[in-house]
């Protein structure tokens, strides 16, 4: 999807002044992600990454009920 999105807005794309050098290697690179995640190879994380004294904690997410240890 993120690949067929790319051309579905390919104008727009060029538009911004980016050069077919460009496209091909977004073009390689999200073809291979998709190849990764069709063959479970990969998979998307999110961290959120907090200085030690940090208090503000509102800004930490919520716990998804997934455990470590």
């Amino acid at each position: 999807m993120w690949r067929e999105s790319l051309f579905g807005r390919i104008e727009e794309v060029r538009a911004l002044g980016l050069d077919d050098d460009f496209i091909r290697m977004w073009e390689f690179y999200l073809a291979y992600c998709e190849g990764a995640f069709a063959e479970r190879r990969t998979d998307v994380v999110q961290l959120t990454l907090n200085k030690p004294q940090c208090v503000d904690r509102a800004i930490l997410p919520q716990r998804s009920g997934l455990t470590t240890g």
